[in-house]
């Protein structure tokens, strides 16, 4: 790519140099060097608008948004994906507005504005079904599932869980099937169902470990722990806490290791209320 813009800026040729900074902040963008890649989307969207490219404009307004979602920057990925929304409903381009709807739900899920992210959701699923997407239905499954579990309605999550791990299984897409199987733990043992809470971790935790997925593992882990602790199975949530604990601190993911720490709090609490109830 580097080669390529080097030609294309010699050339003069605005489409082609824009085609190249969106693939090199694209780059930037999967490393985690998200200056940079703001750099060279934000030069690829200045010509892509100059040109009247829409398509492409809506692209890099996407992969903008994400980049200040993950960030923290919210208001900004919002207004990126609105801008975004208003470019591809005015050219009518049905995949991509099912994308940048999905991009907003997510924002809202994120911000804990779970009726908007529902709302996003369905409006994107009835899009991609229309389309015949099975993969964006699969992704957007799991998103209402995990909406419906935050806003209580069980029967919800349980369903699209279920009805997207199916389809992420005839897909043969084991990412995602990783995710359904976290969820579906989470929400079986939120309802009692430890058997088949400890099934659907035990099989995303070898998935993660098969796709070299540290942080999925940690997650796996981290749910493992919870359900041995309640199940008072106090080693066994040890061990699978501590795992859990080495691994994100491997990664310096700071929220996953706050997230363990209290857990394996709440365990030496539990731990020291079953040593007062049998003294």
């Amino acid at each position: 790519y580097q080669e390529g813009i080097i030609i294309a800026r010699q050339l003069q040729d605005l489409d082609l140099i824009s085609h190249f900074l969106v693939n090199l902040g694209v780059n930037s963008d999967n490393i985690g060097e998200y200056d940079r890649a703001m750099a060279y989307y934000s030069e690829g969207l200045a010509i892509a608008e100059k040109l009247g490219h829409r398509e492409r404009t809506a692209h890099i307004l996407s992969n903008l948004g994400v980049i200040f979602g993950n960030l923290g920057q919210y208001d900004k990925a919002e207004s990126h994906y609105k801008r975004g929304l208003s470019v591809v409903r005015a050219i009518g381009h049905q995949e991509l507005i099912a994308h940048l709807l999905q991009n907003v739900g997510e924002l809202a899920e994120a911000r804990g504005q779970y009726e908007e992210a529902r709302s996003s959701y369905l409006e994107a699923l009835s899009l991609a079904t229309e389309l015949g997407h099975r993969k964006l239905i699969a992704h957007l499954r799991l998103h209402l599932g995990i909406v419906a579990y935050n806003q209580g309605n069980l029967e919800d999550a349980d369903r699209n869980l279920h009805d997207g791990l199916d389809l992420a299984r005839e897909l043969q897409r084991p990412e995602i099937i990783c995710r359904f199987l976290l969820f579906l733990g989470a929400l079986a043992e939120y309802k009692g169902n430890y058997s088949e809470a400890a099934k659907h971790l035990q099989e995303g935790l070898t998935t993660a470990k098969d796709l070299n997925r540290p942080d999925l593992v940690t997650h796996h882990l981290l749910h493992l722990g919870i359900l041995a602790r309640t199940l008072r199975q106090l080693e066994e949530s040890s061990a699978y806490f501590e795992e859990a604990l080495n691994l994100a601190r491997t990664l310096s993911h700071d929220w996953y290791i706050c997230i363990v720490l209290a857990e394996q709090g709440n365990l030496r609490l539990k731990e020291s209320q079953l040593e007062l109830a049998e003294s």
